[in-house]
């Protein structure tokens, strides 16, 4: 009988020991928020260069992410990626990178604050049951600093998230922007029909961009 009591209060002290374990490092990792990135390629990693921009800055620069609570079940992954990404910036910038999370569906104000950023809509189908079903929903980000503001009207590309993000910043932070004219009519850069469309997209992250019309007597004066 004595060695059934001692072997019994053995589990029950192993037990209790892996219990208190789990208790607390499930404790310490939310105290401390260590997140090790075991991902392909490392995606949640921000890079030196986003590294030295974000820890130079000279005054807090403002990340928010405007996306809706009542997402479709294949978007909410996606939206925790982007959390990690965004806690991967505000761990690195420490007191110059402040994040926000706001839900534009909540309230008039935020809703009217994402409109007045640029943000629209997001149209996303899914197949539940035997139906497709159609959701609105927000899912953007926008960079304040210094009362300047740069929006990045949808996340959903997180390979490119970081890559959108730092060149907002970059931009917003730079004393002088350099500035780059293209020849031709600006076709605007919704317009995919464009075959100059992808570039401009990119040129406008980094550049003031302008377009001068041959035909323009403005740029037939710049010409001589």
């Amino acid at each position: 009988m004595v060695t059934l009591n001692t072997n019994r209060l053995k589990k029950q002290s192993l037990y209790i020991t892996l219990i208190v374990l789990f208790v607390v490092t499930n404790f310490l990792v939310s105290f401390l928020r260590l997140r090790l990135d075991f991902s392909f390629g490392k995606a949640y990693t921000l890079s030196s260069s986003t590294r030295k921009i974000i820890t130079k800055l000279k005054k807090p620069v403002t990340i928010t992410f405007y996306v809706s609570s009542d997402l479709p079940a294949r978007l909410r992954p996606l939206k925790m990626a982007v959390d990690d990404s965004l806690d991967e910036y505000k761990k690195q910038g420490g007191k110059n990178v402040v994040v926000k999370t706001k839900d534009p569906k909540e309230d008039d104000k935020t809703l009217k604050e994402a409109r007045k950023a640029g943000l629209q809509e997001l149209r996303f189908s899914e197949l539940q049951g035997n139906k497709y079903q159609t959701a609105m929903v927000f899912f953007g980000l926008t960079v304040n600093y210094g009362g300047k503001t740069e929006t990045i009207g949808q996340a959903t590309n997180i390979d490119n998230l970081e890559y959108n993000l730092t060149a907002a910043i970059y931009k917003l932070t730079r004393k002088n922007t350099p500035k780059i004219a293209v020849v031709g009519e600006n076709n605007g850069f919704g317009s995919r029909n464009d075959p100059l469309f992808s570039l401009k997209k990119i040129l406008y992250k980094q550049f003031d961009l302008s377009f001068l019309n041959l035909g323009d007597k403005k740029t037939k004066e710049i010409d001589k």
